[in-house]
């Protein structure tokens, strides 16, 4: 490994002359231009790569940067699509010189718990939030961290929040049920989401309900315990277009109709206001509204790592036609 002391070796200057050098430092202590650009091409040719310990020293930057998602209890499995996302924010943040920790959510859910070394200690430089979070650590979130990104949260605030367009997620999946000639748009999904629910919850809902009004389509919202026994008889023909929520709700529709020996997009439509990576293999012919959980990643990565608050942003979705409309 190459230090310093190498270059300043091989150089013929003292090792605090070559660490002012490269740490952008050597023009206010009258260190020539020429000399600057002489142990800097030194250095690269001899394959010196800057310590992140020392960096942090010098100013005082961890370059560490946590994720927290809802990792524990029943919720530990539940929004696996969340590792697209880490994924993206990992590359964004390793490109940019900083490190991804993972952050567990009861080190700040518990009041009576001890708060973990990265909170108790500050190590944190920023923290992006992941995915629906419960109220009530929000104001933690923000005590205990200088900059918390919002990312597909139900926060929004003019700067360090992302999300997609999900009433645009409902829109397009009626568009694609509409355009195979479905007369009648039934919701897969909780039929009376609360606050306590994701964000995307309402808009998914509200924006097919809209959708559906807009083009002249009937719509229909069961309760979903009607629907979790058996979808209604009278709803499985060819007029009706399903609209699931999210993956796993299309997932569950799919096997009902298959219990009924329905097929979707010969016998009824089925199109789902979600996506996640894997159904390229699994499903790829779902009828699907889907946007880059990678790119939203590296969005976050961004907007935790910038000098200045970045503006919020809510990223755009698109739709995969699939077979099943």
């Amino acid at each position: 490994m190459i230090t310093i002391k190498d270059i300043a070796r091989a150089a013929g200057v003292s090792h605090a002359t070559v660490s002012l050098a490269l740490s952008g430092r050597g023009r206010a202590t009258r260190i020539s231009e020429q000399r600057i650009a002489e142990i800097t091409k030194l250095a690269e040719s001899m394959g010196y790569r800057p310590s992140a310990m020392g960096r942090a020293m010098r100013d005082g930057h961890s370059r560490i940067i946590g994720a927290l998602i809802r990792n524990t209890g029943e919720a530990q499995f539940s929004n696996l699509p969340i590792f697209e996302i880490l994924l993206g924010l990992n590359e964004g943040l390793e490109t940019g010189g900083r490190f991804l920790s993972m952050v567990r959510i009861r080190d700040v859910q518990d009041e009576d718990r001890a708060p973990s070394q990265l909170f108790r200690e500050s190590y944190l430089d920023a923290l992006v939030a992941l995915g629906p979070l419960p109220a009530a650590i929000l104001p933690r979130l923000r005590n205990a961290v200088r900059r918390v990104v919002w990312c597909d949260t139900s926060v929004w605030e003019p700067a360090n929040c992302l999300r997609r367009d999900e009433a645009a997620a409902g829109t397009l999946a009626v568009d694609l049920l509409a355009a195979a000639g479905r007369s009648r748009i039934v919701w897969v999904g909780h039929a009376h989401p609360s606050a306590a629910d994701h964000h995307s919850a309402v808009k998914r809902l509200t924006a097919t309900k809209a959708a559906a009004k807009a083009r002249g389509l009937a719509f229909l919202a069961p309760d979903c315990g009607e629907f979790r026994s058996a979808i209604p008889p009278k709803l499985l023909d060819r007029t009706t277009g399903l609209v699931a929520y999210n993956v796993y709700e299309a997932h569950w529709a799919a096997r009902r109709l298959a219990d009924a020996g329905l097929v979707p997009g010969r016998d009824i439509g089925l199109a789902c206001c979600d996506d996640k990576v894997d159904l390229v293999r699994t499903w790829p012919d779902l009828s699907r509204a889907s946007f880059d959980r990678f790119a939203m990643g590296m969005r976050a990565a961004e907007m935790s790592t910038a000098k200045e608050p970045l503006p919020s942003a809510v990223l755009p979705t698109t739709r995969i036609p699939g077979t099943t409309a």
